[in-house]
């Protein structure tokens, strides 16, 4: 198993906001996801735990609403 490095990144927080612009804005997921990769400099496997983390957090908005 891969254990990624300790990071001072809040994906639960970039999660959240990118599932809110696409459920409130309609700002497609890819677009947040890229927006957000980039200006932090992500590495790929930060990349992967914010996509997974949007994905969860859009599904869960999804089903509350």
């Amino acid at each position: 198993m891969l254990l990624m490095p300790r990071t001072n990144i809040d994906f639960q927080g970039l999660a959240d906001r990118i599932a809110s612009d696409f459920l409130e804005k309609g700002t497609p997921l890819e677009d947040g996801i890229v927006s957000e990769a980039k200006s932090r400099s992500m590495k790929p496997e930060e990349v992967k735990r914010l996509v997974e983390k949007t994905n969860t957090a859009c599904s869960i908005k999804m089903m509350r609403s």
